[in-house]
């Protein structure tokens, strides 16, 4: 079986979440632990957590809140996780999901629930939702003093289902209707953008940027045929191009392991994929997975491994999720040293294992062998890849008993 797993139906597997909640976000530490967040929506409404050490373990739940408002987001940033829902509902936890404390945010004349947080590299914190039932309906909470004091903003736009820093000052947001947002000066004032003619409005589900130039809004329309939409910027949102906007299902989450290899998910078992940075999709299928099934969520941890989250507790991940931590097979990680990374082009490799190194290989993101180089004996090796593209790329390293592990390069 290939290690490049994200091509093909035979490389995912199906795990449902405890007691079935709907999984909204999906996040994996750099130890490997997962960790998901969601719950059941309003009526029956419940508020969930469960994190899961590796694939060998049990699910260890961590809220599980009947009467609770369901968690629609979360913002991961070192140990601390930051949650937002339905009804006002927002959370932290400073201990990566063992203990968390409730903040009391300021009320409206209706009900607001949040669809989307982030946390700038400023430490402000940020929350956008709508009020439910009224007209116009967008709302942006900003809170700099970790979630003691709000400021409120409220736009004639509708309902706001995303946000997303680019850095401490650059922001946006966007929402139903066509609605986008742009910030320039830390949430302080929003301008309104028109990237759609009103007659073709889409609801947008989710927008996020790779670097400061490029970024992707993805969503569509769920009346009469339902419409897929993903746009893309090359200009830092100044202009926004439509890659795909025709029948199909609604898209929900999007996800880049660097700037080339994405994965975006959605309504009605949708699931698409890219390898040239969002030129070009081409949808996958999940096993089993048909029109009745419906994503939430999408994390790409590294070339081996992506997960991905819906209702009634669905999680789909490759295969080779037992690797999540040390992303090698046979081969502890510690035993080899690749610098710099990224690089220009010269890497230096450092081994220090008992069994001799006797082959490197590099390969691209379809799993497509690039270069296979002979290790010549000693610890030490360089490896030119000045003539590869500016790209991901994967090294692997094979000792003489056949074991190996892999390294993700990231060339510049």
């Amino acid at each position: 079986m290939p290690f490049f797993l994200l091509s093909q139906d035979y490389n995912w597997e199906l795990e449902v979440a405890p007691y079935g909640r709907n999984v909204n976000k999906i996040h994996i530490y750099k130890d490997g632990k997962i960790f998901i967040l969601g719950g059941n929506p309003r009526n029956d409404s419940i508020q969930f957590a469960a994190e899961k050490r590796d694939a060998a373990t049990e699910w260890v739940v961590r809220l599980d809140n009947p009467g609770k408002p369901m968690i629609n987001d979360a913002y991961f940033k070192g140990d601390e996780i930051y949650a937002a829902g339905d009804n006002y509902s927002f959370l932290i936890s400073n201990n990566r999901g063992l203990e968390w404390e409730e903040k009391s945010l300021p009320q409206t004349d209706s009900i607001v629930n949040f669809y989307s947080v982030a946390v700038t590299q400023d430490n402000d914190i940020f929350i956008v939702g709508g009020r439910i039932g009224k007209d116009s309906t967008g709302i942006i909470y900003k809170s700099s003093d970790d979630g003691l004091t709000w400021s409120v903003s409220d736009f004639m736009v509708p309902c706001l289902k995303s946000v997303y820093f680019v850095d401490g000052q650059n922001g946006f947001s966007a929402g139903e209707k066509g609605a986008v947002l742009q910030t320039k000066d830390a949430g302080n004032t929003w301008t309104s953008l028109d990237i759609m003619d009103a007659q073709v409005a889409r609801y947008f589900e989710d927008i996020m940027f790779i670097d400061e130039n490029k970024g992707f809004i993805l969503g569509g329309n769920i009346v009469s045929d339902s419409v897929q939409t993903i746009l893309r910027t090359d200009d830092g949102g100044e202009t926004w191009l439509a890659i795909i906007d025709e029948i199909g299902p609604v898209l929900k989450d999007l996800d880049f392991l660097g700037s080339d290899f994405g994965i975006a998910v959605g309504n009605n078992g949708a699931s698409l994929r890219t390898d040239d940075g969002g030129d070009t999709w081409e949808p996958f299928q999940l096993p089993e997975v048909n029109e009745l099934w419906f994503f939430n969520t999408v994390y790409i941890h590294n070339l081996n491994t992506a997960l991905i989250g819906g209702n009634v507790g669905a999680i789909f991940w490759s295969v080779d999720y037992g690797t999540l931590s040390s992303k090698e097979v046979g081969l502890p990680s510690y035993l080899v040293d690749v610098s710099p990374n990224p690089t220009t082009g010269l890497l230096h490799i450092n081994y220090t294992g008992e069994l001799m190194i006797k082959k490197l290989e590099i390969y691209d993101l379809k799993g497509q062998k690039l270069k296979s180089v002979n290790w010549q004996g000693g610890r030490k090796l360089q490896l030119d890849i000045s003539d590869l593209d500016k790209s991901l790329y994967l090294l692997k390293l094979i000792d003489t008993e056949n074991n190996y592990l892999t390294r993700m390069i990231i060339k510049h």
